[in-house]
């Protein structure tokens, strides 16, 4: 039996030797798996992804701000050209222009006139119109003299105008002296040449200077419309960039975190084997790499837990086995004891009765030797059955000592569970926290959002104003359009003398038309912006409304680590009871070593004092022998036989007793292992609620075990009860 109960002993050191082998390869290839995602995370991670876009979008800016600057710069050349010099003497021109045709007038009226006074008035406007007109045309010359594409059709205008100028000199000396029909004889003749030839030169002049206009003009609105696309381009890539950029950043959070939610789900349903399987550097790739590890660390945990779990309930039933050994010797023990007792009573009765007929004994002295053969036989028995009874107690001490060594060793591996379940339950307590910061990051983002759809609200709004500015200009341009047509009538009036007049207002009118033009295209610029600008609007709030569904994900994924934490805490606490329990069982195995002790030790004097009665049986034959010729030895060699007898009906009762005290102890010993078995089972169901992977599994299902177990438990109980009773 002793060496029954090492083999299974043994048994049990190797199938614990082999889970713990299993749990630290799990543990190994944990580690491995773990550097292995650490060199694999130098792929591009979030942040570095964040960091590229915003240099793109940089590069965009960089490479935009040129070309707009250009533009911008082109644009003033042209406008500062066109004011400058166009403009300027386009204005210098209308008034050479009106004093030439102011002279031209004043000369006739001075000369045609039948009116002294105004003929003398027109005179002196004539003196006037000679001095002021070439200085008019010095100030035209100085205007436009800065372009030399104006220098030939400047100094023909100018050689006409001092022709014009000089050829009115002679009338007017001639009006001064009265001469009239000579003086309109010279006004008709070379004056008006002159004032022709001026008028012909000063049209090409003011042709040149109104296509240079136009020239300016359009080269202005290509430069405008340069700058537009430009910075129209370079708003589309910018948006086009940041539009991809936050997909992409919405893309990976969200699968990010949607994964972690899968895992810790499939972790709270009892499925160690999900793995979210992420890599990378950032947030959401180091809180995938602690899901996975936390994991992998359950994984290998239970898988320990059940593979201890099974070497101890293989040990309890071999205990189980052994004890139910044990109580059927004992109980075989007790009915031989009990023969031993009825057979030393009926010694006694028989030691009496040769004590009360001393003087028959020489009559009787064949049956008195037959009663003391049948009575050294029993002794024999007795004897046998006591050395049966000290082998049995020496095999059940060695037992209770290796029972209480497995003992000792479960309760040292539930310890080291109960640390790794405190292990466990503070690297939860991590990831909750890494979820929290998570949560925060999302509650940041989710304002940089808000802050954006402030800030392109803002950008509507002006638009909006912008709008209403250029409706503004363009009812500027209409009111000036009118009044120079206005303008135009008048001068159409005036005849002769609203001819530069004319001339002034068209160039308005035409200025007007083209300002009322550009303000309808810039309008429909703006209005295209404010278009853009509401589709960005649409999107961004699409983009918070997705912010905000990541927020609630990650809450979730915190309630849900939550009850993860919790139920690992149960655990933990469940852990901790199995090991108090275990303590308590390893205490009651050294009580029942220390009774099997005493046991022995009693069934050792209990074989010493028949080995003594044998003796005395032998002495008893001799005096049968001699039993005729020593009557008085025999009268006393039976009272010896009785007091001797008397001793061994005590010893056979204190060894009854001891037998009684060994049943009690194996029966404790029973209930131990059962309760050992129970809690066993216990832990075996709390187990296999979880699914692990190759690391942590175990070959064969253990549950089913502990019905057969618990059968043969309760099949020998009743009998050592009612024997003991």
């Amino acid at each position: 039996m002793s060496q029954r109960f090492r083999a299974a002993h043994g048994e049990g050191e190797v199938l614990f030797g082999c889970a713990a082998g299993r749990m630290a390869q799990g543990m190994e290839i944990s580690t491995q798996i773990a550097r292995e995602q650490t060199v694999r995370a130098g792929r591009m991670s979030l942040e570095r992804g964040l960091v590229v876009a915003f240099g793109v979008v940089l590069a965009i800016v960089v490479a935009i701000a040129p070309l707009a600057i250009w533009a911008v710069l082109s644009i003033s050349s042209r406008a500062e050209v066109l004011h400058t010099t166009i403009i300027r003497a386009q204005v210098a021109y209308a008034q050479v222009a009106s004093d030439a045709d102011l002279l031209r007038a004043a000369l006739l009226e001075a000369a045609t006139t039948p009116d002294k006074t105004r003929a003398a008035a027109s005179a002196v406007i004539v003196g006037e119109m000679l001095k002021q007109f070439p200085d008019d045309a010095r100030k035209l010359e100085e205007v436009a003299k800065s372009d030399p594409d104006f220098a030939k059709l400047l100094e023909t205008f100018r050689a006409s105008a001092s022709a014009y100028d000089f050829a009115s000199l002679p009338a007017l000396s001639m009006l001064s002296a009265g001469q009239r029909k000579q003086a309109q004889t010279l006004i008709d003749g070379p004056s008006y040449t002159a004032y022709r030839q001026q008028k012909s030169d000063g049209d090409a002049l003011l042709q040149a200077f109104n296509t240079a206009s136009d020239t300016l003009w359009n080269q202005l609105l290509r430069a405008r419309a340069i700058a537009i696309s430009v910075l129209v381009a370079g708003v589309t890539t910018a948006f086009l960039v940041a539009l991809l950029v936050s997909a992409w950043v919405r893309r990976i959070v969200l699968r990010g975190i949607g994964r972690c939610l899968e895992t810790f789900e499939a972790m709270e349903r009892g499925d160690l084997t999900q793995r979210i399987g992420w890599e990378g550097a950032d947030v959401l790739g180091r809180l995938a790499t602690a899901v996975d590890s936390l994991a992998d660390r359950l994984s290998g945990m239970i898988g320990a837990i059940q593979s201890v779990s099974a070497t101890v309930l293989q040990a309890s039933g071999e205990e189980r086995r052994i004890s139910h050994e044990v109580d059927e010797r004992v109980r075989e023990e007790l009915q031989a004891l009990q023969e031993a007792s009825g057979i030393s009573a009926e010694v006694g009765r028989s030691a009496a009765g040769v004590a009360e007929n001393a003087n028959r004994m020489a009559g009787r002295v064949s049956d008195v030797s037959g009663a003391v053969a049948e009575f050294a036989a029993s002794i024999k028995q007795i004897e046998s059955n006591v050395s049966s009874l000290s082998a049995v107690i020496a095999q059940t001490i060695v037992a209770t000592q290796e029972m209480a060594a497995t003992i000792v060793q479960v309760a040292n591996n539930a310890d080291r569970v109960r640390g790794e379940s405190t292990q466990t339950d503070r690297e939860f307590l991590e990831g909750r926290d890494e979820v929290a910061a998570l949560s925060a990051r999302v509650g940041s983002v989710r304002s940089t959002v808000a802050n954006v759809m402030s800030e392109m609200g803002g950008l509507d709004s002006a638009s909006r104003q912008i709008g209403e500015i250029l409706s503004l200009i363009e009812e500027i341009a209409d009111q000036t359009n009118l009044l120079a047509l206005n303008a135009a009538i008048e001068a159409a009036r005036a005849g002769e003398h609203g001819r530069g007049f004319a001339v002034v207002a068209e160039e308005v009118r035409k200025l007007a038309e083209k300002s009322s033009t550009s303000t309808r295209e810039i309008g429909a610029l703006i209005a295209d912006i404010q278009r853009r600008t509401r589709a960005v609007l649409e999107r961004t709030s699409t983009a918070n409304q997705d912010v905000l569904a990541s927020a609630e994900s990650a809450a979730s994924v915190n309630r849900t680590i939550e009850a993860i934490a919790q139920r690992v805490t149960q655990m933990a606490h469940l852990v901790g009871e199995i090991s108090v329990a275990t303590a308590q069982q390893a205490q009651a195995s050294e009580e029942l070593a220390k009774a099997s002790g005493q046991m022995g030790k009693m069934a050792e004097e209990a074989t010493l004092a028949i080995s003594r009665q044998t003796v005395s049986s032998n002495q008893i034959l001799d005096a049968v022998t001699e039993i005729e010729q020593r009557t008085g030895e025999a009268a006393r060699a039976s009272s010896q036989q009785r007091a001797a007898i008397e001793a061994l009906t005590a010893r056979v009762e204190r060894t009854a007793q001891l037998g009684k005290e060994n049943a009690r102890a194996v029966t404790g010993m029973r209930v131990a292992s059962e309760r050992m078995e129970t809690q066993a089972g216990s832990l075996g169901e709390m187990i296999e609620q979880f699914t692990v992977d190759s690391y942590g599994r175990l070959d064969e299902p253990f549950a089913p075990s502990l019905g057969p177990a618990r059968v043969e438990q309760s099949s020998g109980a009743a009998p050592l009860q009612e024997l003991i009773g």
